[in-house]
């Protein structure tokens, strides 16, 4: 009778130890539920024509620091091709040449309409999945990366990047 009472107890526990962290950002005009609490920060980087791009990035980092979680989003430049997917195949090299990973999987999504990229990455010493959205001139980025190197399991890469929405179309 005992071990009764205890599972309902257990299981609320276990839960708030995974529960999300809802984030919404009118600025950046999206709403995604992290693992946890995520650490925001806005960079500006250099780009060819010698201005600077400014980027906003939220990262939650796992309790054992293995898997980060990563959204960022910046406007698009103008010199960019106005062809969304020739900006989705450009926008993959980076994350895969940085983090020295072979795109294994790779198809397109949309997300409200407006044209996204999901691709798989797998490297000697991690494990990536991206999602990549362009809406209108803003391009959103979201990953899971795993040093360990595992794949992140579907309901991971549900609760996060299928949790994405646009608060309203632009």
């Amino acid at each position: 009778m005992k071990l009764f009472w205890l599972s309902p107890i257990l299981c609320l526990l276990l839960n708030s130890c995974y529960a999300d962290y809802s984030l919404k950002s009118e600025e950046g005009n999206f709403i995604v539920n992290f693992p946890g609490e995520p650490t925001k920060k806005a960079i500006r980087l250099p780009i060819r024509d010698g201005s600077e791009l400014d980027v906003v990035t939220y990262n939650y980092f796992s309790a054992d620091s293995n898997i980060v979680y990563l959204l960022s989003y910046n406007n698009i430049p103008d010199y960019a091709s106005s062809n969304p997917d020739s900006i989705l195949d450009k926008a993959k090299i980076g994350p895969a040449q940085r983090m020295r990973t072979s795109i294994v999987e790779e198809k397109k999504l949309k997300l409200q309409g407006f044209p996204g990229l999901y691709f798989k990455g797998l490297g000697l010493d991690i494990a990536m999945v991206y999602y990549i959205y362009i809406v209108k001139d803003r391009m959103y980025q979201l990953a899971i990366l795993n040093k360990i190197p595992r794949e992140p399991e579907e309901a991971e890469i549900k609760s996060f990047m299928g949790s994405f929405k646009l608060l309203k179309n632009p």
